[in-house]
């Protein structure tokens, strides 16, 4: 009686016979390759207007190929054309924004019109929004055309003017004589912050001019 004996497996043998497949396939692709060239040479040397067909129909697939690889790219050339524009339109935003936040401090009149007169590609915009360059080109601009921004008011003695060219707050040591100097804005800014001053000195601006007349 036999014995049922287990033999060891023999994992080389199917191992070598795999590892020889690929190889064999890629011989056999080979072959087959230099076959049709060969036959291709074959009928482009006994017809003369083979050799004008066979290169039309070269063309015709490479034209189809070129057409099949368009249509997979256009997807993601629409998607980074979308993401160009609202790039575009965030750094365009926040351009102006600063122009206008910058101007307001210089008395700039209109920040759109500002803004056709200056080069903002020069205009550098950060990931965080901050925006550089717009300060330089608004000092520029009020150098060159200051027709741009507002006049500033000749200010009496002993007030001040900010930046835009507003007279600041009158103190109670205003007089009468500074009163009658101050321009439109200058008054609507005391009345606002001094009421009583501001009646005080009115009253006494209408009797002069009331003494006058007389």
């Amino acid at each position: 009686m036999e014995e049922n004996v287990k033999k060891p497996l023999n994992l080389q043998f199917f191992a070598d016979e795999a590892s020889e497949q690929p190889e064999a396939d890629t011989e056999k692709a080979k072959t087959e390759s230099e076959t049709v060239q060969t036959d291709i040479k074959k009928i482009i040397a006994s017809d003369p207007t083979a050799q004008a067909q066979f290169d039309k129909m070269v063309q015709k697939a490479l034209n189809t190929a070129k057409t099949n690889w368009e249509k997979e790219q256009k997807p993601n050339q629409d998607a980074a054309q979308r993401l160009e524009q609202v790039e575009a339109k965030y750094t365009a935003r926040m351009i102006a924004a600063e122009m206008r936040a910058v101007g307001l401090e210089y008395g700039l009149l209109d920040a759109n019109d500002a803004m056709r007169l200056v080069d903002t590609t020069a205009f550098e915009v950060s990931d965080d929004g901050t925006v550089t360059g717009v300060k330089e080109a608004i000092e520029a601009l009020k150098t060159s055309k200051p027709y741009l921004f507002k006049v500033a008011e000749a200010a009496p003695t002993g007030q001040k003017k900010d930046v835009g060219g507003k007279v600041a707050t009158a103190t109670a040591e205003t007089t009468l004589d500074q009163f009658k100097r101050m321009g439109y804005p200058a008054r609507v800014e005391m009345k606002k912050s001094n009421p009583t001053l501001y009646n005080t000195l009115t009253e006494q601006e209408r009797n002069a001019s009331a003494t006058g007349k007389k």
